[in-house]
């Protein structure tokens, strides 16, 4: 059996998470609504990062183009400056409104026809929340239970679902 270069880029990405403890196993199905103790639990780890967000943002960034070196060429200087923003300020809406992703639906179908344009392949998203996920986990430590990673991976997983829909 042959595997794309970007199915093998996702794949090693996603044992690269796995093996450093960025992606929580989970026998849970999938779902597009949290538990009230996962929304907490997400809510309480964003408002831990906090104030480590732009250091987090900046370590976000070196774990993803690690995980996925092709994404760096979708980003300039003058870009990572908004998108640090613009990233920080999505997550935290997210957080915000964990408690019902459907909401986000929209939003997500929107940005995922803005990054279809600039290049930005569809598994690029998983890999995006992998590295999120991991970066939280280095960052919080201890902090970051366990049951708040499993989380944060349904959370990027149903958005990445939900920006994959945007592409066309």
């Amino acid at each position: 059996m042959k595997i794309s270069v970007k199915a093998g880029a996702f794949l090693a990405a996603f044992m690269v998470a796995i093996l450093s403890g960025g992606i929580a196993g989970s026998a849970q199905a999938v779902t597009n609504q949290l538990s009230d103790d996962e929304v907490v639990l997400v809510k309480e780890s964003w408002e831990l990062i906090q104030p480590k967000v732009p250091a987090a943002i900046e370590r976000f960034y070196k774990r993803y183009f690690q995980l996925d070196p092709a994404a760096k060429a979708l980003f300039d200087e003058k870009t990572m400056r908004v998108q640090f923003d613009a990233l920080s300020n999505v997550l935290s809406d997210v957080s915000a409104g964990s408690d019902d992703l459907s909401q986000f639906e929209s939003r997500m179908k929107r940005l995922g026809g803005l990054h279809q344009n600039l290049g930005a392949e569809p598994y690029q998203f998983a890999v995006f929340g992998i590295a999120f996920v991991d970066t939280l986990r280095l960052e919080l430590k201890s902090e970051f239970k366990p049951r708040a990673r499993t989380a944060w991976n349904k959370i990027f997983w149903e958005l990445s679902k939900m920006i994959e829909a945007g592409y066309k």
